[in-house]
């Protein structure tokens, strides 16, 4: 049976953010995370040179192609496996150094700007990575309260 296929363009936060129920799944038919550090640097090194070029336009992360199931909760990745795991990998490096940074901010007038950002930074990334409610996510690192959120996820 022929499917329709639906193109969306989306924006990377809002395609890592899935809903309550949904999960990414890797048909076994796929080959196994294969990405070396070389592949994962030389994704970070482009999104880098894509935030230094001041391009007003949107990052294109690549074309992913995902084959939805069981009322769209299981989400097949056909193509664009490797990206999205690299991607989620980094996501959560970028994760352990927010808390790094939110942990050693001084608690100062001049400070508070920055850690504020640090602070919704955090809770962004917990959210894609977890789908953890914002207000559910405390401003520090709490290894109690962050493990509670991470075993909901």
């Amino acid at each position: 049976m022929i499917k329709n296929i639906e193109p969306t363009l989306r924006r990377i936060g809002n395609y890592l953010k899935l809903e309550d129920n949904a999960v990414f799944a890797v048909p076994e038919y796929q080959r196994p995370y294969s990405w070396e550090i070389e592949h994962c640097d030389k994704l970070w090194q482009d999104i880098i040179d894509f935030i230094d070029s001041d391009n007003n336009d949107n990052y294109f992360f690549g074309t992913i192609i995902i084959n939805c199931q069981d009322n769209n909760t299981v989400l097949e990745l056909i193509d664009g496996q490797q990206r999205t795991t690299t991607f989620m990998l980094l996501l959560k490096a970028l994760l352990l150094r927010v808390n790094t940074a939110i942990e050693t901010t001084a608690r100062d007038e001049e400070s508070a700007g920055l850690f504020r950002g640090l602070k919704e930074r955090r809770r962004k990334i917990m959210g894609i990575l977890y789908k953890a409610d914002p207000e559910d996510i405390p401003d520090r690192p709490d290894i109690e309260a962050d493990r509670d959120i991470y075993a909901d996820a």
